[in-house]
């Protein structure tokens, strides 16, 4: 993103970047910041947050810009305000024409006025408690680390560096023509850091009176934009509360500056590569990841162990299946060895012999033979 570029030097290239529109002298004034960057200022105001950036990856991921822009420093100065018509109050002071310049062009005393009540009343204002903040744009560098994640949700985190002053109280006098192409760069720069400048403060410039009919409470004024506004307040008018800091302020034109990525102006020609991967998942809880696997692959083991001995008792499996393999009963060995013990003949059994009850099991129903009751 480089607000310096205006292109390969045509007249046309250098419209079409320019964030101003121009007129056939390729001159502008204040009010002439283009639509769609005005509507662009007043989704911000309206949102609280930098308008919706697309991802260039195409996916989730991390990448930097770095921009030059316009930002704030809001200062509330000694002097109350003298008035207190309305309970909010927004003036841009920039005036064209430079007093002894003859290039009615020429901008000077960059300078923004907010006053409001932060008390507001319908029946009247303290002018003692009335507060103000005045603004001044200084062109800065932002860094920017913007990051797209997988459920599209978007984080930006915001690096401001270099403020620096883009002119005086007033510019110089009309300067030699033709321009150098370095001076043609320094004042394009400026142009569209105003520009910015100017989108922003068409959002919060203008008045809103808080009036009473019949004890109906109403706003009113032509600065509506700012009405809800989280970086101004005046949710309830019933209850009105501001919202405005310096901070609130200049945080306003940092997230409109972000928001001019949105309009596709970036100079970048060449492809973004982006680093895919797989998702990895870090437990901290080490016991709960493990603990289930351990279970599972013990109760495994002593399933196949018992199957196993099983098989070696019966010389076969019940079935095949590998159910019927692993649940395979062993057979009672109490048996074959009283018998073995036994000479031959009723009259030469054993007394274990003669008390052994037999239980065969056959299409699901056991059959029991014999009297004694010492295995089963």
């Amino acid at each position: 993103m480089n607000i310096s570029d205006y292109g390969n030097g045509t007249i046309q290239q250098f419209v079409e970047h320019s964030l101003f529109e121009m007129n056939g002298d390729l001159n502008y004034n204040p009010a002439w910041a283009r639509p769609q960057l005005k509507a662009m200022a007043a989704q911000v105001l309206s949102s609280g947050e930098p308008v919706k950036i697309d991802s260039p990856c195409g996916s989730s991921c991390v990448y930097n810009i770095s921009l030059e822009g316009p930002t704030f420093h809001c200062v509330e100065p000694k002097a109350k305000p003298p008035k207190c018509s309305a309970i909010y109050e927004a003036e841009d002071l920039v005036k064209n024409g430079a007093p002894g310049s003859d290039d009615r062009y020429t901008l000077w005393n960059n300078a923004f006025q907010i006053a409001w009540d932060p008390k507001p009343n319908p029946r009247g204002c303290d002018l003692k408690s009335r507060k103000s903040l005045v603004c001044r744009m200084k062109l800065s560098t932002y860094t920017l680390q913007i990051e797209h994640s997988p459920d599209a949700s978007r984080s930006i985190q915001t690096t401001v560096d270099k403020p620096r002053d883009v002119s005086g109280a007033a510019d110089p006098g009309p300067r030699p023509q033709p321009l150098y192409p370095d001076e043609l760069h320094s004042n394009f720069t400026k142009s569209q850091a105003f520009a910015i400048r100017q989108a922003a403060m068409n959002a919060l410039q203008g008045q809103i009176r808080l009036s009473i009919d019949a004890g109906a409470l109403s706003f009113q004024g032509n600065a509506s934009l700012v009405l809800g506004s989280p970086y101004i307040g005046l949710n309830d008018k019933y209850n009105p509360q501001f919202n405005i800091s310096a901070e609130n302020i200049e945080r306003f034109l940092q997230d409109v500056v972000i928001s001019t990525l949105s309009l596709n102006a970036s100079t970048h020609n060449g492809d973004i590569k982006a680093l895919e991967g797989t998702e990895v998942y870090v437990f901290s809880e080490k016991l709960q990841f493990f603990l289930p696997y351990g279970v599972c692959l013990a109760m495994g083991f002593l399933i196949n162990f018992c199957g196993f001995l099983c098989w070696r008792r019966n010389g076969t499996a019940a079935g095949n299946s590998f159910l019927q393999f692993a649940t395979t009963t062993g057979s009672c060995k109490t048996l074959n060895e009283l018998v073995a013990l036994n000479p031959g003949g009723e009259e030469n059994a054993s007394e274990e012999l003669m008390e052994l009850e037999l239980q065969v099991g056959v299409d699901g129903r056991f059959y029991s033979t014999g009297e004694g009751a010492n295995d089963k």
